[in-house]
């Protein structure tokens, strides 16, 4: 959402609360005038803009289109959709999110490959890494859990897990998810020079 339409909506909900509280009809028609001298036409514009930004229609996307999913470097197929949800398909791991957590992405060949099983391969660092950020723990488990499966499966002992900082919800929900998993040998925050409390190293027995 844009910094415009978070100060609209705010002003929008002040006015609201403001609404609510009135006891007659000259302080409604005071904060009508309020609002109407702001921008005589901004009801409709953040209809518009809400609109547009959460409700995205099916139409926008199609089976087979190439995503990002917003907030983070991945970019997947959509393998179906159903109503607000989409299962996409990032390197291989499947999961499934809210339509509104997508956008079209542009291809680029060099860092997309529909190739089922594989691995992302970050350039200049060598390294076998999946990028969660903006997922909420449950959309990440999954996608945790398939990522180990495809290290295992190519021989991988190390990987890296890219949560991000924040608030360190992700993060501990993904260690979490770790110190379940058998399979994991260890599990450690990176250096500060790989991303230090935002990037988990994983090894695998």
């Amino acid at each position: 959402m844009s910094k415009q339409l978070k100060e609209v909506k705010k002003i929008l909900e002040t006015a609201v609360a403001e609404a609510r509280r009135a006891k007659n009809l000259e302080k409604l028609e005071k904060i009508n005038k309020e609002i109407q001298r702001i921008d005589p036409n901004f009801i409709d514009k953040l209809k518009d803009s809400l609109i547009s930004h959460k409700n995205v229609d099916n139409k926008n996307f199609r089976e087979g289109d190439i995503v990002k999913v917003v907030g983070t470097a991945s970019v997947g197929k959509v393998l179906k959709l159903d109503n607000d949800k989409a299962i996409v398909d990032v390197n291989g791991i499947k999961f499934e999110t809210s339509i509104d957590k997508l956008e079209k992405a542009q291809i680029d060949a060099l860092n997309f490959k529909d190739e089922t099983g594989s691995l992302t391969v970050a350039k200049n660092k060598g390294v076998y890494e999946i990028d969660i950020r903006g997922m909420t723990v449950d959309e990440a488990e999954e996608v945790v859990e398939r990522f180990i499966d495809n290290l295992i499966s190519n021989n991988m002992n190390r990987g890296y897990i890219i949560h991000g900082k924040g608030t360190l919800k992700l993060a501990k929900g993904v260690r979490k998810i770790l110190q379940l998993d058998p399979r994991i040998k260890n599990f450690r925050f990176a250096p500060p020079e790989e991303g230090g409390a935002g990037v988990t190293i994983v090894e695998i027995n």
